[in-house]
């Protein structure tokens, strides 16, 4: 069942939109403009591409996208979370774009997809809405 509501996508999830599970789920809401970036997803997408005119077309595409700004509100609120984690040891686990893009999609008050379990990590301190675009292993 593809995705019906606007949601922010995480890296993980863009980097394996090539895989036919995660395509069938993800395309449509990207068509229907349901998916939602920012700017740190971009520029890890970016990162892996092999070549100039590979990576000018994956910006071009990614910043149609509607995108969510990361504000100062979003850099405090990802400290707040580290802070959260260290209670649990996991603050070293969690990569700092992904508190950052969790921060975004909890301030938007929208829903994280990704496949990535740092994620779980995020969600048991903040309580929010971090779902698995696909069954956790079901493609790695």
């Amino acid at each position: 069942m593809a995705l019906s509501e606007r949601v922010v996508a995480d890296t993980s999830v863009l980097t394996r939109v090539q895989r036919p599970e995660v395509d069938t789920q993800v395309a449509p809401a990207i068509v229907g403009g349901l998916i939602h970036t920012c700017a740190i997803v971009r520029l890890e997408v970016m990162r892996g591409l092999q070549s100039r005119a590979r990576w000018r077309i994956a910006l071009d595409n990614l910043r149609e996208l509607p995108e969510i700004p990361i504000t100062a509100e979003t850099w405090m609120r990802a400290e707040e979370v580290q802070g959260l984690l260290v209670s649990r040891s996991h603050h070293t686990a969690v990569k700092i774009a992904d508190l950052v893009i969790a921060a975004v999609a909890e301030i938007a008050g929208l829903p994280v997809i990704h496949y990535d379990r740092d994620f779980d990590l995020i969600a048991e301190v903040t309580g929010q809405d971090a779902r698995w675009v696909v069954p956790k292993g079901s493609i790695d």
